[in-house]
C-alpha cells in the first residue's frame, strides 16, 4: 500500500507506517518473529522508499542516521515490548 502512495506522502510517512506496523504485531507474535519483522521492515523501507531507490546506499548522512534509528528503535520496541508481555504474564499468575 505504501509503495503506491509513496509519491503523496513521502518516505518519511512511510516510516511511520511501517513503525506501527511493526508495533502492532508486538501484541501477536513471539519476539524473534517480531525483531525479524523489525529487521525486515527497515531493510524494505531503506531498499524500496529511500532514494535513489533499489539500492541500501543513501546519499544524505540525514538518511543514514534516520535509517539507523529506524532500525534501532523498531527493534528496541519489538523486545521490550515482548518482555513486558512476559512479565504481565508472569504478574497474573502470582
Amino acid at each position: 500500500m505504501c509503495f503506491l502512495f509513496n509519491d503523496f506522502i513521502g518516505y518519511h510517512v512511510v516510516a511511520l507506517i511501517l513503525f506501527l506496523a511493526v508495533s502492532i504485531l508486538v501484541m501477536f507474535l513471539n519476539t524473534l518473529a517480531v525483531v525479524t519483522v523489525a529487521i525486515l521492515s527497515a531493510l524494505t523501507w531503506n531498499f524500496l522508499f529511500i532514494q535513489p531507490k533499489a539500492t541500501f546506499n543513501n546519499t544524505t548522512p540525514q538518511d543514514a542516521l534516520l535509517f539507523l534509528m529506524y532500525f534501532v528503535i523498531a527493534v528496541i520496541n519489538a523486545v521490550f515490548t515482548s518482555l513486558l508481555r512476559k512479565l504481565e504474564v508472569v504478574a497474573l499468575f502470582e
